[in-house]
């Protein structure tokens, strides 16, 4: 599962540096043309919009695949390690459920959207939609492996958030 997860997670960050490149371009290119020539692109803002969406979602997984979503890490010290690993573990499977749910509901979506499409670009609407169920797919992926870790002793319980702490 290690393997896969990973594999995943050096595909997505590929594809998040590219998609951030060409959203910089389209966007400085969009304003700059607005100031310089008095109109911009017309299709620029779908297509930013449409980045922006993939973007979140993706940077999403990976953000759970580096272990990097906000945690209330002071209520870890009130806990035995039995404990703290039945909370991350807990925390784990309701965060399966929900990215499940909200996967397989934008999934339905698409279903229904799949003959709209935006209007200047004519993209179609279910493929912005898709950047949803993809990245919670890869998401579960990554969380089920941090599960796995957890189960097997492999990752420290308690670890380290120096900046976080630092703040406090």
């Amino acid at each position: 599962m290690e393997f896969l997860s990973s594999v995943v997670d050096r595909v997505v960050t590929r594809v998040l540096m590219l998609v951030a490149g060409i959203e910089a371009v389209v966007v400085i290119s969009a304003v700059a043309a607005r100031y310089v020539f008095n109109s911009s692109f017309p299709w620029s803002e779908e297509v930013a919009r449409a980045m922006l969406t993939w973007l979140i979602f993706l940077g999403m997984s990976a953000a759970f695949r580096r272990n990097e979503m906000i945690a209330l890490v002071f209520f870890r010290e009130l806990l035995n390690d039995a404990g703290l690993r039945i909370v991350r573990l807990l925390t784990i499977a309701a965060s399966i459920v929900f990215l499940g749910f909200v996967g397989w509901l934008t999934w339905r979506l698409m279903g229904l959207t799949a003959r709209q499409s935006l209007p200047v670009t004519g993209i179609s609407i279910a493929w912005v939609y898709a950047a949803i169920p993809i990245g919670a797919a890869i998401s579960i992926l990554h969380l089920i492996n941090h599960a796995i870790d957890l189960i097997r002793n492999r990752v420290p319980l308690r670890q380290d958030y120096a900046a976080t702490e630092e703040a406090a």
